[in-house]
């Protein structure tokens, strides 16, 4: 497996978003929360691809989280 700096791996998903593929953006957002369950980037991501899904109220429950921190 590749090693890859997580601003870079952010950065990717920011462009899977972008590019309409929320699916596996939101795949790889739970990936890395489970090693880094405090990376305040990677929920608001997640919590823009559930708005964008239209999950609107988990994503106000992600952006809840965000601004707990």
């Amino acid at each position: 497996m590749s090693r890859i700096p997580l601003r870079k791996y952010i950065q990717e998903i920011e462009i899977l978003i972008e590019n309409g593929n929320l699916d596996e953006a939101h795949q790889h957002c739970i990936y890395i929360l489970q090693t880094f369950p405090k990376n305040i980037a990677v929920y608001r991501l997640l919590g823009k691809i559930l708005m964008e899904k239209g999950s609107y109220e988990d994503s106000a429950f992600v952006f809840n989280k965000v601004l707990e921190v």
